[in-house]
């Protein structure tokens, strides 16, 4: 016979409301590390009985704490987080012969090399450090080492965010994994803020400089030492310029003013990734921010149906639930709109 696992033992669900036989199960339970089958032993009890109080009690916890899950290395219950990442590339041009400035068709065998990546940026979202992770490829070399572990961060992502990532970052990271041979990415949920303000807004541009500008977030640097495009070129010209260090910082900065600008638009995001996905929380999760922190608003309808509908306290988003509030009897008489 199988009996479903029970989680580890949390005192915090001796605070819900149990039975006698429950709250003592319960307690041996935790006495016993988180053993039914010890806990079933001290207490004289058959071990279906056992489990099943376990789990009962277990539910209960949830309803009111939230689904936790178990950290092995740190040995307590913690709660389950979406991983958020944010990531920005940085790009070799491609050089070539052309005879003109302006309206160039250019054929393969004009081509003198073409580019790679040069480097990425990335920060965890949450991380309260706000460490953000640098590596680049000063030579071609170097650079199937870098997309391995771009990869490696992408593939421990639930949702990745970036700037033009859906058309740009993405697309030029998984082309330089096929060229090296690398399996294909187990790619996460992505949400791409280039999209989100050409759908949502009419903004004056939105160019991710512009749209911090705009928000009256944290500015990029315009790296005057090396201006335009003469960044990229001196790095690609000598592996020990300077010009490296410039570009370190631009890369960097690029993931900082991602954060800022993603806070502020992620509440106005229709179509974000459900971030409720990833809580496996038994609450009511905000899908634009995973938050917990609702409150009700006005029902939300659509053309035959009537949600309950919330606003998120930390992002300010609008949501509905997934179940109809609309009597059935109400529903069967209801008429459509003929086409």
């Amino acid at each position: 016979m199988k009996f479903q696992r029970c989680l580890p033992f949390d005192s915090r669900y001796l605070s819900c409301d149990l039975t006698e036989h429950q709250r003592a199960c319960y307690i041996a339970y935790g006495n016993a590390n988180s053993s039914v089958n010890a806990a079933a032993r001290a207490c004289g009890k058959h071990l279906p009985s056992m489990s099943a109080a376990v789990r009962r009690v277990q539910k209960k916890g949830a309803e009111k704490f939230g689904k936790l899950v178990w950290d092995d290395e740190i040995k307590e219950i913690v709660p389950q987080t979406v991983k958020i990442l944010f990531f920005d590339i940085e790009y070799a041009p491609t050089s070539c012969f052309v005879y003109g400035f302006y309206r160039q068709n250019i054929s393969e065998n004009q081509v003198i090399e073409h580019g790679y990546m040069l480097s990425f940026s990335a920060m965890w979202y949450g991380d309260s450090n706000e460490e953000i992770i640098y590596e680049e490829a000063r030579t071609r070399s170097q650079e199937k080492k870098l997309i391995k572990n771009l990869f490696k961060l992408l593939e421990e992502a639930d949702v990745a965010v970036g700037h033009n990532l859906k058309r740009y970052d993405m697309k030029m990271t998984k082309g330089r994994g096929l060229k090296y041979g690398l399996p294909p990415l187990k790619q996460p949920k992505m949400i791409d803020t280039l999209l989100l303000c050409r759908r949502e807004f009419r903004l004056p541009r939105n160019s991710l400089s512009a749209v911090a500008e705009y928000l009256d977030v944290s500015k990029k640097d315009s790296h005057s030492e090396y201006p335009g495009f003469t960044l990229f070129i001196e790095c690609c010209k000598n592996p020990k310029s300077p010009a490296w260090e410039v570009l370190r910082e631009y890369n960097k900065q690029d993931v900082l003013v991602l954060k800022e600008i993603y806070e502020k638009l992620r509440g106005h995001d229709t179509q974000s990734p459900n971030l409720g996905l990833f809580k496996f929380d038994t609450r009511n999760i905000c899908p634009k921010c995973s938050s917990s922190e609702l409150q009700p608003v006005a029902p939300i309808a659509t053309n035959m149906q009537v949600y309950s509908g919330y606003r998120c306290n930390n992002c300010g988003g609008i949501s509905r639930s997934r179940q109809t509030i609309v009597e059935k009897i109400h529903k069967k008489n209801m008429l459509a709109n003929a086409r």
